[in-house]
């Protein structure tokens, strides 16, 4: 039976408001037993039988903020109509990150699916071009699970099989930065990391700007790249932001309005900036010349031969169509000189 602290969202609420009012966070079961009971017995959580992830999380915090001196033996020190409002804020706060404007319906899956890690590529250029290099481990490609109508699963969390380890995501969760964050955290735990060990020392080391720096090519809106950090950084207790987000997102979600632009371009959709990040990270990493190696017997014997026909032709130059011959392995014999450009003038209309 799962307990408030596998739900990482509402933990670091309930959390949140259990440091501002001074007093230890209870950590209970939760209880999802199909007699359709939500409220709190027998010392536990019960959430009844949720249809989604969002109403699992709405219904975990609404039930302790409601029996919270039971739970805790203090205060809340919220009326009843504030503790409706934070509830309500959740719920909206919820309902935005379970539902991206930007992502088609086409998209969703309708059952679950298979993946490997590369095609989450956030998460993957993080891993491969900064964490494994800075920490000298191998990135594996690891399998992830997208599971759909899972209510007792939490944004994504890692499945320990030996060899057959996988990482497993909740599709409910469509929001990228808050998705992509606690998927990141899966696949360090995967790599054999302490995930919170390793975001704090992180966040708080030279390695965070390089961070930021990818998420800048990851997402194209401030808030994003926020949203990314304030997850990691409340995961790792560094500083626990989910008051902000859950208020940021609400406000944005409320204000969040059709522009029409005559021209949008999204770097998380360019095919290239993989390629830009790696340009930028050259310096410090040092050149792969493995490829250029590899190729250059190949290059060297095309420009030998190249060399000899122009010889032989006794002019500077061989024109590109005679070089694609040369390339090809095409008889190079007198007799295939003539170019098209001189088979076609004998056709042409003169003036």
């Amino acid at each position: 039976m799962p307990t408030v602290s596998y739900y990482k969202l509402s933990f670091f609420l309930i959390e949140s408001a259990c440091t501002g009012v001074n007093c230890s966070f209870v950590d209970l079961q939760v209880d999802t037993s199909k007699d359709g009971f939500v409220g709190f017995k027998n010392g536990k959580i019960c959430v009844g039988e949720p249809v989604s992830w969002a109403e699992t999380n709405s219904r975990i915090v609404s039930v302790y903020f409601e029996n919270f001196k039971k739970i805790c033996n203090c205060s809340l020190l919220m009326n009843p109509s504030e503790t409706k409002k934070v509830l309500e804020l959740w719920e909206e706060f919820l309902a935005f990150i379970c539902y991206d404007n930007e992502s088609l319906e086409e998209s969703r899956p309708n059952e679950s699916i298979k993946l490997r890690l590369f095609q989450f590529p956030i998460v993957w250029l993080l891993m491969k071009d900064i964490i494994c290099p800075s920490y000298e481990v191998t990135i594996k490609n690891a399998p992830v699970i997208v599971v759909k109508d899972t209510p007792l699963c939490d944004v994504s969390n890692y499945v320990d099989k030996d060899e057959d380890s996988f990482i497993i995501v909740n599709s409910d969760v469509e929001y990228k930065p808050v998705r992509d964050a606690f998927v990141l955290l899966s696949v360090l735990e995967y790599h054999g990391f302490n995930p919170c060990d390793l975001i704090r020392e992180i966040m708080l080391s030279d390695l965070k700007d390089k961070v930021t720096n990818a998420m800048k090519l990851a997402y194209n809106k401030d808030k994003e790249i926020n949203d990314f950090l304030m997850t990691l950084l409340t995961f790792a207790g560094i500083e626990n932001k989910v008051e902000q987000l859950v208020v940021d997102s609400v406000k944005r979600a409320s204000s969040n309005k059709i522009v029409k632009q005559a021209q949008y371009n999204n770097l998380t959709n360019s095919f290239w900036y993989f390629g830009l990040l790696e340009k930028m990270l050259e310096p410090a990493r040092g050149s792969d010349w493995s490829v250029y190696r590899n190729l250059l017997p190949w290059f060297k014997d095309i420009e030998t031969k190249i060399e000899k026909e122009k010889r032989k032709a006794g002019r500077d130059g061989v024109n590109y169509e005679y070089m694609l011959r040369i390339k090809s392995g095409e008889n190079t014999k007198e007799e295939n000189e003539k170019i098209i450009e001189k088979r076609l003038g004998t056709d042409r209309v003169g003036p």
